[in-house]
């Protein structure tokens, strides 16, 4: 089991010991507003970690009852829209931001969404579409057979350094431009400015947004960069992110095991 892995058992588990009974309905009439917001925060921590859509639920009763009291402030607002985000409910999201428009909300673009998948075992990304502006959803036929699947943030700095390696060691750039893809994982912002200037900027390493993280063979989907590295015998090898010598030398010990060509 991963470091990101089993801290997100550590915190859905403790989440659910001292909280989830506090989570019942009819118990948080009785909560002051203050501990209520505590309890919001915890749902947040525990859905960043999880991904699991019960966290996004507690949220949403939690954040009502403040709402009730008029007692939600701001942030809750900021937060809950990201946890929309997060767990891909664009349209909540956008009924969030119509609702409450004096709130600096990420704008979420226009989405052009497949009725359903190609293929159910076929996971879909959100790609950039220049021309329209706007996000489309489709099947992730080049990522789901690539050799190298990596998870890049555009503002992470690591993520940023690990390109600049790649693009200037000759045969890590002759691997990555025929065998990688490039993957962004869910997280509370879209930051499509950065996404944009990142795919302008180095399209051969062009990023798509996950839809969702469980959809990949990728044990620890919150940590860029992560490098995944699938072996024609069916093994999986993981390289997260080091300092950038060391990180070199274990793509380029990666790519002779899985016997990957660079020209």
């Amino acid at each position: 089991m991963s470091y990101v892995t089993s801290r997100a058992v550590r915190v859905t588990h403790a989440y659910d010991a001292l909280f989830g009974a506090l989570q019942l309905t009819s118990g948080l009439q009785h909560l002051h507003s203050h501990d209520l917001g505590l309890l919001f925060d915890a749902a947040y921590t525990a859905l960043l970690y999880s991904h699991a859509p019960k966290y996004l639920r507690d949220m949403q009763q939690d954040l009502d009852e403040l709402l009730t009291r008029a007692h939600a402030q701001p942030r809750h607002l900021l937060e809950m829209h990201g946890a929309l985000v997060l767990m891909r409910d664009f349209d909540a999201a956008r009924a969030l931001r119509q609702r409450y428009p004096q709130v600096p909300f990420e704008a979420i673009p226009t989405i052009t969404t497949l009725s359903r998948r190609c293929h159910p075992a076929t996971p879909n990304v959100f790609a950039w579409e220049p021309s329209t502006q706007s996000l489309r959803c489709r099947p992730a036929l080049y990522e789901a057979a690539a050799c190298i699947l990596v998870l890049a943030a555009p503002s992470c700095a690591m993520s940023q350094a690990a390109l600049r390696l790649i693009e200037q060691d000759p045969v890590l750039h002759a691997v990555f431009k025929t065998h990688a893809a490039w993957l962004i994982p869910p997280r509370s912002t879209l930051d499509l400015e950065a996404m944009v200037h990142w795919n302008s900027a180095h399209p051969q390493a062009a990023l798509v947004l996950m839809h969702h993280a469980s959809d990949w063979p990728i044990a620890s989907p919150f940590k860029t960069p992560t490098f995944c590295f699938r072996r024609a015998n069916g093994m999986t090898r993981i390289v997260t992110a080091m300092p950038l010598p060391a990180l070199g030398l274990a793509l380029h010990r990666e790519i002779v095991a899985a016997h990957l060509p660079s020209g």
